[in-house]
């Protein structure tokens, strides 16, 4: 039996049990319609901010990589970012909806997609980078590291994380933060450690 003899029939024994047909995947399907309007948004502003600062409207005289202007910065840098995460959000949102709850994936999608809004907001309010940026993208790891979380919590014990966490909402919170700082460390430390060793070369 492929549940008893596999290493991963903890994995193979829960998702045995789902029942897809019960779940519904309207919140995830509307988040991913929403989360995909947004990054069209954020095209928009990045295209009329490099027509703003190009010489006579002539974008072939705009160089994209000088951020002497804020604004051009803050304009490429929200797309850019938001690009650059968007295949690690889309997967996450949907392998967690299939395998720990659509409802649940909904929920933290849409958490995930109104701070990622914030981004360039936060960024116009000092014109520049600043702290404040950071209460736009660490709140989207969390939501990311949580999906992870719970991914691997399946894959070795066969059930849901969110299960074993606590029913109130703020220590559900404190705990997913808790969740975050660990990975984030998990993911910082050999990193690091990855960064030195391509230096020597």
């Amino acid at each position: 039996d492929i549940g008893k003899n596999c290493p991963l029939g903890p994995a193979v024994m829960a998702v045995r049990v789902i029942d897809f047909e019960k779940q519904d995947f309207t919140g995830v399907i509307a988040a991913t319609v929403l989360y995909f309007l947004l990054q069209e948004l954020f095209m928009c502003n990045q295209v009329f901010a490099k027509l703003a600062f190009s010489k006579n409207n002539d974008p072939s005289t705009f160089d994209r990589f000088d951020y002497s202007n804020r604004h051009w910065e803050s304009a490429d840098r929200s797309f850019g970012n938001f690009v650059e995460q968007t295949p690690y959000f889309v997967t996450m949102m949907w392998v967690f909806a299939l395998f720990c709850g659509a409802e649940s994936s909904a929920q933290g999608a849409y958490f995930y997609i109104a701070f990622r809004l914030l981004f360039p907001v936060f960024w116009a309010v000092g014109g520049k980078w600043n702290a404040l940026i950071e209460l736009s993208t660490q709140p989207c790891y969390a939501v990311l590291n949580y999906w992870k979380a719970s991914l691997i919590y399946l894959v070795f014990t066969g059930n849901r994380l969110v299960d074993k966490l606590p029913p109130s909402t703020a220590l559900f919170v404190l705990a997913c933060i808790a969740i975050h700082v660990v990975l984030t460390l998990v993911t910082f430390v050999p990193g690091y450690g990855f960064f030195r060793v391509l230096k020597l070369g």
